[in-house]
């Protein structure tokens, strides 16, 4: 209110106080588009790279990491959730982030490559989550995105080689004689199961020369 007073133009004429209603013709709203935001950016999808050095987090609209439509997303501004599993690899964080080209975040980008760091190798069990953290991450208009928004969990791509167990029947040979011994070799995968068929293994030995040899390929089945 002016109490009492009034606006005058330069003329000394009274400004009129009294103010179209909302919708009315004359009034701001029914002359100007007025859009409220009150949306909060949502996180849409997570994907995983096939050698897991990172997950891209794309959001449903640009993100900053202030509330004023400014500043570029930081790693401390997102969560990592990892799960083990019973995989090799024991923990993996956000070491940092960038655009979806490798390069400086300067605010507004709709999808965020988290860069990963992961203790160990990946067996392809394993699983990552990332969440923004609590009034971290918000749109141009201001609203931050919740903490209970999530890329759900995405498995870690499989990177363990196999490992190679080797038998033989009988495990000794005669001391500068000839001997007829059965080697196995096993290939198995980090669960212990047995890889794809047909899977070659070169085998060598300083023990002494094959004088002949026989190989026999058997099937993961068999």
């Amino acid at each position: 209110t002016l109490n009492g007073g009034t606006i005058k133009d330069a003329a000394e004429n009274n400004a009129t106080l009294t103010l179209s209603s909302p919708g009315a013709a004359g009034s701001l709203g029914a002359n100007k588009d007025i859009v409220i935001d009150t949306t909060a950016p949502t996180i849409s999808s997570g994907t995983v790279a096939a050698n897991n050095t990172y997950i891209d987090v794309a959001f449903s609209e640009g993100v900053y990491n202030t509330n004023g439509g400014s500043g570029a997303a930081e790693a401390s501004d997102f969560n990592l959730i990892f799960t083990q599993n019973g995989g090799n690899a024991s923990d993996a964080s956000i070491s940092s982030v960038t655009n979806t080209s490798g390069g400086a975040l300067s605010g507004g980008e709709s999808t965020i490559r988290c860069v990963l760091s992961i203790s160990g190798i990946p067996s392809g069990v394993e699983t990552i989550e990332v969440v923004p953290q609590g009034s971290a991450i918000y749109d141009a208009a201001g609203n931050a995105a919740e903490a209970t928004e999530t890329t759900t969990a995405k498995t870690l791509n499989d990177q363990l080689a196999p490992t190679i167990v080797l038998t033989a029947n009988p495990d000794s040979i005669i001391a500068d004689g000839t001997s007829t011994s059965t080697i196995t070799a096993k290939v198995e995968d980090q669960n212990g199961d047995p890889v794809a068929n047909g899977t070659d293994v070169l085998f060598e030995t300083d023990q002494g020369t094959f004088a002949s040899s026989t190989v026999t390929k058997q099937t993961s089945g068999g």
